[in-house]
């Protein structure tokens, strides 16, 4: 994939080199100048909680994500102009974020239950989305300028005995790896998945109201409004590769990780059909030390062409462009805005992926 640098910074929605998740591994060398420069380490991170929408009540000119056009409103009659938002963790003006607004509601409504939040929460917490991160040439969690971040999707260990499976059958009669059959979309091929689930954080279980349950930032912790419980994956858990992403740079400054994307597909199962969604030149940062990452945010864009591909799988008969206008371009320095933006929150803990 084609990382790059980030200069500043959920669902919809075997490592190459496997380091010890949730432990401190030796690893290359930084850059030097480094405030509190040491031995480099390597920790391996996997999100617990992904949050497309802020709480209910929140101040409504707020919304995760970062300024992915470099400009704080726009020229009228532009796609600039459409209206932007202040990140409630950063502070930053300027916020493109079309997908938490009027789709996010959109999404809420045909998937029931807790919405868009809690089908990424659910998802995680059945093992179907593990987002890892594993973070090496640490040589300071304040202030690097040289690290690296290979992404992957994790499954259960089990997952990869039931991925063998090619047809409804053979994956439904493996009960000994509790494998489970989807139907693809649109006459896509369908997937055979394990069904066991990561062990649960009973830090979060013990979380009685949303206020703590929300506040919970180092266990990653979700609520869900339809159980009003708090919920959660334990951390240090081994996962195996589902899929590899790729290794990019990034950095650290005041605490703060930052690197970019050029893609980062979420799969996820809803209304009986397996959807991906793609985001592309996604920007993502947030608080890193050894134990997780905290307060993070994702900024990416979402191609209307694909978004409108996934909803017409649904049958929903809904045209994208005209709940969320395309507000940016997926090629930067393009002038065809021919994409929505979209902003997330995240939280990760320390995790192992085997081979």
């Amino acid at each position: 994939m084609n990382w790059k640098t980030l200069a500043t910074c959920s669902a919809m929605m075997g490592l190459v080199t496997v380091g010890c998740g949730g432990t401190v591994t030796p690893a290359g060398d930084s850059g030097p100048g480094d405030a509190g420069s040491g031995p480099a380490q390597t920790v391996t991170y996997v999100l617990g909680a992904i949050n497309a929408e802020t709480p209910a009540g929140s101040d409504p000119t707020q919304a995760y994500g970062f300024n992915l056009d470099g400009m704080v409103g726009g020229p009228a009659g532009t796609c600039f102009a459409v209206d932007d938002f202040t990140s409630p963790i950063t502070g930053m003006t300027g916020v493109d974020n079309q997908l938490g607004g009027s789709l996010a509601g959109l999404l809420d409504g045909v998937l029931m239950g807790d919405g868009l939040n809690g089908t990424i929460r659910d998802q995680i917490e059945a093992g179907k989305v593990l987002l890892i991160l594993e973070v090496s040439d640490i040589n300071s969690f304040t202030a690097d300028s040289s690290i690296m971040v290979h992404a992957v999707l994790g499954q259960m260990p089990a997952g990869a005995a039931c991925q063998m499976h090619t047809d409804m059958a053979s994956c439904t009669g493996d009960t000994a790896h509790m494998c489970s059959f989807t139907a693809g979309a649109m006459g896509a091929a369908g997937t055979c998945a394990t069904t066991a689930a990561p062990q649960v954080s009973a830090a979060c279980a013990a979380h009685t109201d949303s206020a703590s349950c929300y506040a919970d930032h180092a266990n990653a912790c979700n609520w869900g409004a339809m159980a009003s419980a708090c919920s959660g994956i334990a951390s240090g858990q081994t996962f195996a590769m589902l899929s590899d992403l790729g290794t990019v740079p990034g950095s650290i400054t005041g605490g703060q990780i930052s690197a970019t994307t050029s893609s980062l597909p979420l799969t996820f199962s809803a209304m009986g059909h397996v959807i991906t969604l793609t985001l592309h030149n996604v920007q993502f940062g947030g608080r890193i030390a050894a134990t997780g990452i905290t307060n993070g945010e994702f900024g990416a864009k979402i191609s209307i062409a694909e978004l409108q591909s996934t909803i017409d799988s649904l049958g929903l008969g809904v045209m994208i462009a005209t709940l969320a206008p395309p507000d940016i371009s997926l090629t930067d320095g393009g002038t065809t805005c021919d994409a929505i933006s979209a902003g997330m929150e995240y939280d990760a803990i320390v995790a192992t992926v085997s081979n």
